[in-house]
């Protein structure tokens, strides 16, 4: 049988963006920005299948549905309210800060608690982006509510340059049933790579349960990469066990042939083809 969903929508959006520039070259932004939107779904009820897990970040605050797919989309009225700020400084580094929050005029029973947007206010949304010298990014992104009660709070410090890159993450997410997260996470995790010359790379990775206080998972890689040709070699140990799986640990060998297909590598291909 065929079925079928209609979902009108609409949207306005009211930004003022204040900009101020400093005697010594430093920019300022101050953008206030509110969007009301409606949404309703009206047709036959359709399987869930691409939108079972939901984000809740700066990058979607002011889109019309938090979910990533079609198959749900957020219903009723609700307001999308707020505040960024980014500050450029000719020294060569910059600062950007998002605060925001959703109001909806009735709950959204399909937002499960855990996820940042139950209830007719979602958690305050906060996440900041600091950068220096094209090298050193320091990122925080957090979820709390009125309690300051998280339940979500995620951290990345990353170093990146042109032989080396290395990067430590902080992860804090509550718990959610509906997105198969019975338990809390609570991880550190370290992942890097290192450029030995032309054509070698070796990469490395890691993860550690501050809930269980052990090792999740650890991993080494090494890879070769021409023109013509890339070999990846890679080796994977998952410490942790579960009721459905077991720690075990993973070879993988990957090549790919460069003289095949096309897209970005195809100059590299016209060139190995002869």
């Amino acid at each position: 049988p065929t079925t079928g969903q209609f979902t009108p929508h609409a949207a306005v959006e009211l930004r003022w963006p204040l900009q101020r520039s400093d005697p010594g070259g430093v920019s300022h932004l101050l953008e206030p920005v509110a969007q009301f939107a409606w949404s309703e779904t009206s047709g036959n009820a359709v399987p869930n299948e691409d939108s079972v897990l939901v984000e809740f970040d700066e990058g979607n605050l002011f889109s019309l549905s938090r979910y990533p797919g079609l198959d749900a989309l957020e219903q009723g009225a609700r307001a999308n309210l707020g505040l960024r700020y980014t500050r450029h400084d000719p020294d060569g580094w910059s600062l950007g800060l998002t605060v925001g929050r959703i109001l909806r005029s009735e709950a959204d029973p399909r937002f499960a608690d855990g996820t940042g947007l139950s209830g007719d206010l979602s958690d305050w949304l906060v996440a900041g982006k600091l950068e220096l010298d094209d090298r050193l990014t320091l990122t925080n992104r957090a979820l709390f509510d009125d309690g300051f009660d998280f339940s979500k709070n995620e951290a990345r410090i990353a170093f990146d340059s042109s032989r080396a890159t290395i990067a430590t993450t902080y992860v804090w997410l509550e718990a959610v049933e509906a997105e198969n997260r019975p338990t809390d996470t609570h991880e550190i995790a370290l992942d890097g790579a290192y450029r030995f010359g032309r054509n070698w790379t070796g990469t490395f990775d890691g993860r550690y349960d501050l809930v269980t206080d052990q090792t999740a998972r650890t991993g080494l890689g090494l890879e070769y990469q021409s023109e013509c040709l890339t070999v990846d070699f890679s080796l994977s140990r998952r410490f942790t066990s579960s009721t459905n799986v077991s720690p075990s640990t993973d070879f993988g060998l990957q090549l790919s042939l460069a003289g095949f297909g096309s897209g970005r590598n195809a100059q590299a291909a016209k060139s190995c083809n002869g």
